[in-house]
């Protein structure tokens, strides 16, 4: 992964897995659609342990250490309050360029 340009924030980056997990599936349509993303077990226990788990409710993070892959599945009724929020949506559709650069030193959405 690349040279980190800002420091790690747990929240922040679980906020970032979160809307790109949901608007893969609003882009694919496909409500089974589970996001992969590359993260050190590092950065995942952080995560893991971060007192505040707000943004990873819904979404059936799966973790596989051998290949430092987090796989995200969101659940029906995230998908639906995404889809009901129309700002949410356009917010994370434009953000999501940026933040793929901001955060690239710690987490990478793996490409299907």
């Amino acid at each position: 992964m690349a040279e980190a340009d800002i420091d790690f924030s747990p929240i922040l980056i679980m906020d970032f897995i979160r809307q790109m997990a949901v608007v893969r599936v609003l882009n694919s349509e496909d409500l089974n659609l589970a996001t992969k993303f590359k993260i050190s077990k590092k950065y995942y226990d952080e995560i893991a342990s971060f007192y505040i788990q707000a943004p990873f409710i819904g979404m059936n993070p799966s973790y596989d250490e051998s290949s430092e892959i987090l796989t995200v599945k969101p659940e029906e009724r995230v998908i639906e309050h995404f889809k009901s929020q129309k700002s949410l949506i356009e917010m994370c559709g434009k953000c999501e360029g940026l933040y793929k650069e901001r955060y690239k030193a710690y987490v990478e959405v793996c490409e299907a």
